[in-house]
């Protein structure tokens, strides 16, 4: 499974999200033209607390609620009714808020914030070359593992498991996320004929896992080198030959490859938490293929 295939199942659980939340909030409206009175809220009420949620989730939240308001809107012309006027529409969107339906909007922008913090944090080390393995498991726990750990997140939620069983899942899909990482940092150096070439994270003054053993265990000399070659010579071949070389040669694969299987156990220690069955058997299918595929 490509990675833009995991994305793809992010974008779906996200879509279904939005129709179901159109699809209600207009139902809301239609039934109670006037929300205020049955939600309780003042007017300023509403716009303090719709205000408060776009705050929280960020911009996420504001262009949902504009898009919102549009389909409102052109949904009762359609239906010959007036248009709604903003505290009809902040009514049924606070009222939703209430009844926690943006739970799954919560979980993805989550996501979409730590994404993006991955990266500039992947940005910062790149250009100072101090990473250390616990920063390594940070960027990609960011930047990799939040996007999977939010589709089995979105996955538990809709179904309507409880907060426990999301954060469990949420969990899983972090350790698998963790897992399919590494797994892609060690085709970087030559474990598999992945059908691209070798050392592009080298290219791109990326230190990952297996480079990052091997210049904690190597002499000073040869990492004092090492640095250097990464730093000065990435778009050589021949350097990078040496680099690919150099960490076969020290262990950084094995080492890479054995905490790609803890995390693969852990996730699996989690879905034995749940019941045997078809769901949870192919779940232990995709922790297999994501540490046993060669592309």
């Amino acid at each position: 499974m490509k990675f833009k295939h995991i994305t793809l199942m992010l974008a779906i659980s996200v879509a279904t999200f939005t129709t179901k939340a159109q699809d209600n909030l207009v139902n809301s409206v239609k039934n109670n033209q006037s929300a205020d009175s049955k939600s309780g809220f003042t007017f300023t009420t509403v716009i303090d607390l719709a205000n408060t949620s776009i705050k929280n989730q960020g911009s996420s939240g504001t262009c949902w609620s504009y898009s919102t308001n549009s389909f409102l809107e052109s949904e009762m012309i359609r239906e010959g009714k007036k248009p709604l006027d903003l505290s009809q529409i902040y009514s049924a969107r606070c009222a939703y808020i209430e009844n926690n339906d943006f739970k799954l909007l919560r979980i993805v922008s989550e996501a979409v914030r730590q994404m993006s913090e991955g990266e500039l944090l992947q940005i910062e080390k790149v250009r100072r070359m101090d990473i250390d393995e616990p920063i390594y498991y940070e960027v990609i726990r960011q930047k990799t593992a939040s996007l999977i750990a939010s589709c089995c997140a979105c996955g538990a939620a809709s179904a309507g498991a409880s907060d426990e069983v999301i954060e469990k899942m949420r969990l899983f899909g972090e350790k698998i996320g963790i897992a399919f990482q590494i797994k892609d940092d060690m085709f970087d150096f030559g474990t598999d004929d992945v059908g691209k070439p070798l050392g592009i994270d080298i290219k791109e003054k990326k230190v990952t896992l297996p480079l990052i053993y091997s210049l904690s265990t190597c002499s000073k000399a040869d990492k004092k080198r090492m640095i250097n070659l990464v730093k000065n010579h990435n778009d050589e071949a021949e350097k990078i030959g040496q680099i690919i070389k150099f960490v076969k040669d020290t262990g950084g694969l094995e080492y890479a490859e054995t905490q790609m299987k803890k995390y693969q156990d852990e996730a699996f220690e989690i879905l034995n938490t749940f019941p045997e069955g078809e769901s949870r058997l192919g779940l232990e299918q995709l922790v297999r293929f994501t540490t046993e595929r060669n592309k």
